[in-house]
């Protein structure tokens, strides 16, 4: 009767251990979405602050935005940021919502570089630099990573013509830190005339059929051995590709 009992209790203390750690469990994944969630918020308010036009024309890039950066915030990191685009079209004195909303977000950033075709000149934080130089001018590209990269994270959110886009993402790509991130919003103008690239879906240098192909570059190590096909060349990025994530009107890459 004794063993009955002990075995009894025994069961009984198993269970409640079991019941102990999926309360704990719980507790911690809701925990982690209310984190996530008053981030997203937070970063959503900053760009409305700063009169950003992404919470009313893209407001669906705050879930993709506040999973992958979030963390870098909780880390307190003392980042790198680049961003193409500054805003504000030609007007000197507008634009900056991005950078002001990085100098934010990020507190303990080492730099933010901005860099537009446009000059502007109005008040930033110390740790953030505008740089007028066109997107695609390699020289220039190249003394903004000597000097100010490599960077933890480059949004491209300049031109969005195709060809800009495409030559911008092959100068920078070096420039990028292991663990980095690169953005590239407003990916719908692949599929527009008026940004001078698209000849249809399936047209060959499209932003979107370029970052595609990457996709394949991403498994170039399968390829050959699964498939035998030794003609498939992959490019400079292939080895470095850890994700590539397509959202409606922004693609995501990280690299390794």
């Amino acid at each position: 009767l004794f063993a009955l009992l002990v075995s009894f209790t025994l069961i009984l203390f198993r269970r409640e251990q079991q019941e102990w750690r999926r309360n704990e469990q719980l507790t911690s994944a809701n925990n982690y979405l209310d984190v996530m969630k008053r981030c997203r918020q937070l970063l959503l308010d900053l760009e409305l602050r700063f009169d950003s036009d992404k919470p009313t024309l893209h407001a669906n890039y705050f879930d993709a935005y506040a999973k992958l950066l979030c963390p870098w915030k909780a880390e307190e990191k003392a980042l790198s940021i680049l961003e193409f685009g500054i805003g504000g079209f030609g007007d000197e004195k507008k634009g900056g919502g991005d950078l002001l909303t990085w100098a934010e977000f990020f507190p303990s950033a080492h730099v933010i570089v901005g860099v537009d075709i446009s000059k502007k000149s109005f008040h930033v934080p110390p740790n953030v630099k505008m740089i007028q130089v066109n997107q695609t001018n390699e020289m220039a590209i190249r003394k903004i990573c000597k000097h100010h990269g490599p960077f933890d994270l480059i949004v491209d959110d300049a031109s969005h013509m195709c060809d800009d886009t495409i030559t911008t993402f092959k100068l920078i790509w070096h420039c990028l830190k292991s663990e980095s991130i690169y953005i590239l919003e407003d990916t719908q103008s692949s599929y527009s005339n008026t940004a001078s690239c698209s000849k249809g879906v399936n047209a060959n240098w499209t932003s979107i059929n370029f970052f595609k192909r990457l996709i394949d570059e991403n498994n170039f190590a399968k390829i050959e051995k699964s498939t035998g096909d030794a003609n498939f060349e992959w490019s400079a990025y292939a080895k470095k590709l850890t994700g590539i994530h397509f959202y409606h009107n922004l693609l995501i890459i990280t690299k390794g």
